[in-house]
């Protein structure tokens, strides 16, 4: 195939081969840096009807969903002795790939890389498009552009207003491990929440950095098995994580989230990010820091309420929900107002500390010496009095390096400069 023409497009090599098909790197024969990727059905397959249909209905769905992290068909080609799909190429790997190569993820990369796929599903499905095959291989991850997902071969995909189907009773559709209860049963009636199924799984996968069963060490027998009888393992490093896996993997479809939405949702409740000054009010009322270090950290607010059902909601709280809208916000008059409408609110420390360091920040290249540091003399000139503690805090004062601060306090605990150096060591913290 290599150095053969498809429509305008000259194949240069192959990058990949399934089962039913291979997949070609190739350029338009006027516009050189144009690439593409050109799928290419098994000559052998594409002689069977019922395969061959199938291949078109892939082209036909994909160019359907025009979505950033569904990858973009370009055109089609059908000849007599050639079917093929011509895509955008693609450069980075898949997520398979990518976890082999870096093990499990952290948590806020998981979700982030997850959030993206869950937003191609939601999309697929609002245009009645099952997936059906939705596993680690089938999400590619553009690591040139940021870590933008795509998601691939729609091969086996169920257009649900379609009167056709093309799945007989007794066909198994899909991969053993990655497979909902239903499709290992075989059912007909298979619809979104099979595929919300396949998610749960797949972040899973993302986070244990192993599937859940050993498909080199189980036969598909077992595997079918355990999908339909038991629940999927336990995610111990992750206990906030497993419990939004075990609704969207739940035998029973109604009892799964019924969109990708709702799922994003539930992981935006549990895993928005707090500002690191921000302070958790915890039961014995102390207040503690949230750990600088500790971006993504795994306490709920106290704020957030647990339902008997485990189902985590948010409490109808006024405060709390002013807060929320202006917590990552950049005007400081949004934290006066809310200081005068909650004068002792529990978040009042919290919009205390960021307004001292947004006004820090439009005091940070002062040319003005602090009054307190300057005398008068005879001559009725000002000139700063000369003391080694002053000294200290002119060189400093400009400096970008926070230790330099901490230094200063460890040396002149009760200095005049005290507060205003702690005022830099917030804001400098508020920055990072």
């Amino acid at each position: 195939m290599i150095n053969d023409k498809v429509l305008n497009y000259k194949i240069t090599v192959s990058i990949g081969k399934g089962g039913m098909a291979e997949v070609f790197k190739a350029e338009h024969q006027t516009f050189e840096d144009r690439k593409v990727a050109i799928k290419i059905l098994d000559p052998v397959l594409a002689r069977k009807e019922n395969i061959a249909t199938r291949f078109v209905n892939e082209a036909k769905i994909m160019a359907k969903l025009e979505h950033q992290n569904i990858v973009k068909v370009v055109d089609f080609e059908k000849r007599t002795d050639m079917l093929a799909i011509i895509m955008e190429l693609l450069e980075g790997k898949s997520l398979t790939g990518y976890i082999k190569q870096k093990g499990k993820l952290q948590k806020q990369e998981a979700i982030e890389i997850f959030k993206q796929a869950l937003s191609a599903f939601e999309f697929a499905h609002k245009h009645n498009v099952v997936h059906r095959d939705v596993k680690p291989s089938n999400i590619f991850i553009e690591t040139q552009k940021g870590n933008n997902v795509k998601i691939l071969d729609f091969g086996i995909a169920k257009l649900l207003e379609s009167n056709a189907n093309d799945t007989n009773t007794g066909a198994q559709m899909g991969t053993p491990v990655y497979m909902s209860p239903e499709q290992v049963r075989d059912s007909k009636n298979i619809d979104s929440r099979s595929d919300i199924y396949s998610l749960g799984v797949v972040l899973y996968y993302m986070l244990a950095g192993k599937p859940p069963y050993d498909s080199t060490s189980l036969s598909n027998f077992d595997i079918y098995t355990k999908i339909v009888n038991e629940p999927v393992p336990e995610l111990s490093t992750h206990p906030e994580i497993n419990k939004i896996i075990k609704k969207a993997t739940a035998k029973k479809p109604a009892d799964r989230y019924q969109t990708c939405n709702e799922f994003e949702k539930a992981l935006e409740v549990n895993f928005d990010k707090v500002p690191n000054f921000v302070k958790v009010e915890t039961n014995n009322e102390d207040e503690t820091l949230i750990d600088n270090e500790q971006k993504n950290f795994d306490k709920v607010p106290n704020f957030v309420k647990v339902e008997p059902n485990e189902d985590v909601t948010l409490i109808d709280d006024p405060e709390t929900e002013l807060w929320d809208k202006i917590k990552n916000k950049t005007d400081i008059q949004l934290f006066k107002n809310y200081l005068q409408k909650y004068p002792n609110g529990r978040y009042k420390e919290q919009a205390s500390k960021i307004i001292d360091a947004k006004n820090f920040e439009k005091q940070k290249n002062f040319d003005k010496v602090p009054n307190f540091v300057k005398v008068e003399t005879n001559n009725e000139d000002e000139t700063l009095i000369d003391d080694p503690e002053t000294e200290l805090w002119d060189k400093i004062k400009n400096k970008t390096d926070i230790q330099l601060f901490k230094n200063y306090l460890q040396k002149y605990t009760n200095g005049r400069y005290k507060k205003l150096a702690s005022k830099i060591i917030d804001a400098k913290n508020f920055e990072k």
